[in-house]
């Protein structure tokens, strides 16, 4: 994501996953806080400021599990589950994370498989990058295994069950839209929008009443006039 990022939501993956059992492969799809966002383009600064979320990370090329983790507060929050499923290089799998205030519900296929919460969980907007990098955590490099291929079927960004990010990687633009707005949300607008129309017309209001005040005045005063004339006469 290059310039879309969202504050909670469901953000959800299909892919197949690049390397293989022992190969070195360290594939990776995460989330960054969206202030690093101008300084990743190429995905190398991952320390901007201690604030992830992975979504699906391989470690030490074991393709059958998968790392579901935080790294929060400069790396003193690391909470992290590890789900079993098959070969992600060699199966599509659909990744999916549930992000909402204090909560991170991590699903895999539909199934849940991990649960964080706690008050240190991001609140900020957050942008999702998905890197294949070589070596380190993924173990030493086989460069007989080279190259490796990462396929992505798509990514998906929900709020509040409306779509507002979606890549199909079928060469296409990107797609993606305002916000969504839930409706607690609106809710405690509401008010304020009120309070804003009123101020808006209050001069209108006082103005029109002014008038018919006048106006009142002015028809009072002609009927006493012709009622004098008539008792005159």
């Amino acid at each position: 994501m290059r310039t879309f990022n969202f504050l909670y939501g469901t953000v959800e993956i299909r892919a197949k996953l690049g390397g293989g059992e022992n190969t070195g492969a360290w594939p990776v799809v995460w989330m960054l806080d969206a202030s690093c966002q101008p300084s990743v383009p190429t995905g190398t600064d991952d320390n901007c400021n201690g604030q992830e979320i992975d979504v699906a990370e391989i470690l030490k090329s074991d393709f059958t599990h998968v790392n579901q983790q935080i790294h929060v507060d400069n790396y003193t929050r690391n909470d992290q589950c590890t789900a079993t499923i098959s070969d992600t290089s060699q199966n599509f799998h659909v990744y999916q994370l549930d992000w909402s205030e204090g909560s991170l519900v991590y699903k895999i296929d539909g199934t849940t498989t991990c649960r964080i919460s706690g008050r240190y969980i991001p609140s900020a907007p957050m942008f999702v990058m998905i890197d294949v990098f070589a070596g380190s955590y993924g173990g030493d490099v086989k460069n007989a295994s080279l190259p490796w291929t990462t396929l992505v079927d798509y990514v998906k960004v929900t709020q509040d069950s409306r779509v507002v990010f979606v890549d199909d990687f079928d060469g296409k633009p990107v797609c993606h839209f305002p916000p969504a707005v839930s409706a607690s949300a609106l809710s405690s607008k509401r008010p304020h929008h009120l309070a804003s129309r009123v101020t808006r017309f209050l001069p209108w209001l006082i103005s029109a009443m002014v008038m018919c005040l006048l106006g009142v005045a002015a028809m009072a005063a002609a009927r006493f006039r012709i009622s004098t004339r008539a008792s005159g006469s």
